[in-house]
């Protein structure tokens, strides 16, 4: 239910903002449904841009996107769990794989929904390319 809400948030947050310059509407989607995992891509967005807003814009409108991609991927079913943790893992931020690991753990024992797996600390564009990109290797032979 929480991920038809995502996609109808994403859809009429589209239509609303069409020519707005700012925050993407993924980016306003998750801002608005999951506010603490919003806040740990805004962190690292403003860790690694500092003052430069444009670009701590674009970074988060990037994690957003990539965030929406995996849940997804999720969401498609199939998913293959060893490609799929081996990029979280390779992905976590330096010093979160523990907590990231734990966050996986609680999603997928039913613990948390999304929102709990949001808050990780994680790369998620670069999870989706590795996971994309790995299972794409995998199916080729």
């Amino acid at each position: 239910m929480r991920k038809m809400s995502l996609i109808i948030t994403i859809m009429v947050l589209m239509a609303a903002s069409i020519a707005a310059e700012g925050l993407a509407v993924e980016a306003l989607a998750i801002k608005e449904m999951y506010p603490i995992g919003y806040q740990v891509i805004v962190d690292h967005a403003e860790q690694e841009w500092g003052s430069d807003y444009t670009m701590v814009v674009h970074q988060i409108n990037k994690q957003t996107k990539a965030n929406v991609e995996c849940l997804g991927i999720w969401s498609s079913g199939g998913i293959d769990m060893q490609l799929w943790s081996d990029a979280y893992q390779k992905w976590s931020y330096e010093g979160s794989l523990a907590k990231n690991i734990d966050l996986l753990v609680a999603f997928l024992d039913n613990k948390t929904g999304w929102a709990g797996l949001l808050s990780a600390d994680v790369d998620w564009e670069m999870i989706a390319y590795t996971y994309k990109k790995e299972l794409a290797a995998k199916s080729a032979y």
